[in-house]
């Protein structure tokens, strides 16, 4: 019965392919039997739709597995972007699987604290100068640290870092094998102490040129260049070598890399630059006393700037050459207007000597150093510089001297009647007062606060020529008188008187002691005693013999000694002892 309709359905189409192709015949074509074009080939009795179907069939199967295929692969990427670390993904042994950024960075640092640090491994390079200087650098993976951050930006890559369509490969491909990411490191304090040595072995700043002239020639040193340590470039390399796994055994590794330190070139001289420095036009010396000019005479200095900087530019690296310097005598010196210099006394002081022989020759051998000295406008005196060293080598003899506070022997002792002379010449010669000191106790061989003490290499006694010429100290001993007189130019109608005041005193008590050597009824003074001064000095300046200008120059304290007294044993009952 279904057959029957079959052949109803072919038989109504046939009909109605029959009318259409008589009306294409109608109008000239010629049109094929119904039977003929619905019937199949062999006489089968199968329909035309059923046919379709069958052809369609595989390709409905390859679209609906392909759908599924393609799905499945974008659900694969999707899970692949999510928020968290791909499937397998391990640092150190740690997996980081399904962590997201904080949580990875928390995990892994937990498990790196709990690691042993390594000693063994590490990176080996060697450092190398331009002047071929060498080293060999060492560094254990344990001078470094992981940077977690950028660790685990480096697993988070994984997978993340390709775009969309590849990453369902990837997290496939992470499901069935292990990732192993390399640690990322960052700077530690003993890769510092590390690069700390190779500054100090071969690190260096440049030696810059130098120069100086002696009025006779020019000494030229040619500089040094440095070595500049780049840490953070070789830090950078370090870095690049362990994050690549390309680590050694340093027990018996060589160098893995060579870093050449970058060489710094030290200034340059400018000898052009030098001469205006050095160079200078020759001077006569010139006195004129009316208008009150005194110039001293130095010689011309020059020197060919383009020779002078061939010779330097010659030499080797730290090397120095002396370059002759051009030298113009003058015509006048100051040694030639000697005899219209040092006519005036400006100021003078005549004390007498007292002591021992050797407190005179110590006195008479300080003038001899200082007896002489002259001083040009601005100049300073010094008592320890021209004197020297009191030393037994030099011919000062032991006599006494206040040390501490008591009288004792020592070489040179009595010199400071030499400074305490001076001192008081050159008040009265109005001149400027540089340094002095005052004595622990009074002396008596000038006016009360007008003594100077000195002491090597602690106390001086100074003062400068603040006079427009030329001044000269002379000094002189004849018997137990010691005379030293200041030279120079008188330039002013200024006259110096100096005067003083005691403004305090301390008196002094009397202590007794007992001397087993001494008799029943004797006493010995062991210990000298001073009274304590308080001194007050002025400086009076008078002009054509009218008071101008009265100056504190100074005010000196001076303590007290008590008086030491020796008794007998038998006596010291009476004395309270």
């Amino acid at each position: 019965m279904e057959r029957d309709e079959q052949r109803k359905d072919l038989e109504q189409n046939a009909d109605q392919a029959a009318q259409k192709g008589a009306g294409k015949e109608s109008a000239g074509g010629k049109a094929s039997r119904p039977e003929e074009a619905a019937l199949p080939a062999g006489g089968e009795d199968i329909p035309k739709g059923k046919i379709l179907s069958r052809k369609s069939r595989g390709l409905l199967l390859c679209c609906l597995a392909l759908t599924l295929l393609v799905g499945s692969y974008v659900f694969l990427c999707a899970i692949g972007s999510q928020g968290t670390i791909y499937p397998n993904v391990t640092v150190s042994g740690v997996s980081l699987e399904g962590l997201n950024v904080q949580q990875a960075q928390r995990t892994l640092e937990r498990a790196l604290q709990q690691q042993e640090p390594d000693d063994s491994r590490g990176v080996i390079f060697q450092v190398t100068t331009a002047q071929g200087e060498e080293m060999v650098v060492q560094v254990p993976l344990s001078s470094v640290v992981t940077d977690l951050s950028a660790t685990v930006e480096r697993a988070w890559q994984v997978g993340h870092s390709l775009p969309f369509p590849a990453r369902g490969a990837v997290y496939l491909q992470s499901l069935v094998k292990e990732n192993q990411v390399l640690p990322c490191y960052q700077n530690g304090e003993s890769l510092d102490d590390i690069l700390d040595q190779v500054e100090q072995t071969l690190g260096r700043e440049p030696v810059a040129p130098a120069w100086e002239s002696n009025d006779k020639e020019l000494l030229l040193t040619k500089g040094q260049p440095g070595n500049k340590v780049d840490r953070e470039a070789i830090k950078a390399q370090v870095f690049d070598y362990l994050g690549r796994d390309e680590m050694v055994t340093l027990a018996d590794a060589a160098p893995q890399f060579t870093v050449q330190l970058e060489q710094i070139q030290p200034e340059s001289l400018d000898l052009n630059q030098v001469l205006t420095q050095v160079q200078r036009e020759v001077q006569d010396a010139k006195f004129d006393k009316s208008a009150k000019v005194f110039q001293t005479d130095h010689t011309g200095i020059s020197f060919d700037p383009v020779k002078a900087q061939e010779a330097f530019d010659a030499l080797d690296w730290g090397a120095a050459e002396a370059y002759p310097l051009e030298i113009t005598q003058p015509k006048v010196t100051v040694a030639d207007l000697a005899p219209q210099l040092y006519q005036d006394v400006l100021g003078s002081c005549t004390p007498n000597i007292s002591g021992s022989s050797n407190r005179v020759e110590n006195i008479r051998l300080a003038a001899k150093y200082f007896s002489g000295t002259v001083l040009l406008p601005g100049e300073e005196f010094s008592y320890n510089g021209t004197v020297g060293r009191r030393t037994a080598a030099r011919g000062f003899l032991p006599a006494p001297a206040y040390v501490g506070g008591e009288t004792v022997q020592e070489t040179g002792g009595g010199v400071c009647q030499g400074s305490s002379t001076i001192y008081l010449a050159s008040l009265r010669a109005n001149l400027e007062i540089v340094e002095r000191y005052p004595h622990g106790y009074i002396t008596r061989y000038v006016p009360d606060g007008m003594d100077a003490t000195v002491y090597y290499g602690a106390k001086d006694f100074r003062f400068k020529n603040n006079t427009p010429f030329p001044i000269k100290v002379v000094g002189t001993v004849s018997g137990r008188t010691l005379t030293v007189n200041i030279l120079g130019t008188k330039s002013d109608n200024i006259q110096v008187e100096m005067t003083n005041q005691v403004v305090g005193t301390t008196g002094y008590n009397t202590i007794y002691k007992i001397d087993s050597s001494l008799p029943a009824g004797s006493t010995k003074v062991s210990v000298t005693p001073y009274a304590g001064y308080t001194v007050k000095v002025y400086r009076n300046l008078y002009e054509n013999g009218r008071l101008k200008d009265t100056k504190l120059e100074s005010t000196s304290v001076y303590r007290s000694r008590d008086k030491v007294v020796l008794v007998s044993p038998e006596d010291a009952a009476q004395y309270g002892l």
